[in-house]
């Protein structure tokens, strides 16, 4: 065991910085060079991505790895997934984005086993 394992804030740093520069060379970069030529939406567009990519991802990993001080691991990977869920739902309140019925079902696949599972958790702990 480590003496001081990494922090939530460490980990979720060292995650995303490792993967990104893993990714970097096999990105085609010249594939996305019109994206910000036909950005649709009234706000500029690389402050819009990055608060996105914050709000999405960042702080939901973080916590996560913060979250693991208090309910298992099972169940925090279960909440992680639910990801896809607030950038669907971030596009939908602040960026207008209409949702499709693939979107819908996609939502609706990811947060049933959850409440599902705090369902499970509540009967039992009420049980014990």
């Amino acid at each position: 065991m480590m003496a001081n394992p990494p922090s939530a804030s460490q980990l979720t740093f060292f995650r995303y910085f490792i993967g990104s520069t893993l990714v970097m060379p096999v990105v085609d970069f010249a594939e996305y060079s019109t994206t910000v030529s036909e950005w649709p939406y009234a706000a500029p567009f690389l402050p819009t991505v990055l608060v996105l990519a914050f709000l999405t991802v960042t702080v939901p990993t973080w916590a996560f790895y913060k979250g693991l001080k208090h309910v298992s691991v099972s169940y925090a990977s279960i909440l992680e997934l639910s990801t896809p869920v607030t950038g669907v739902v971030l596009g939908f309140v602040f960026l207008g984005d209409r949702l499709n019925l693939t979107q819908i079902v996609g939502v609706a696949f990811v947060l049933l086993p959850v409440i599902i599972l705090e369902r499970l958790r509540l009967k039992a702990k009420t049980q014990a």
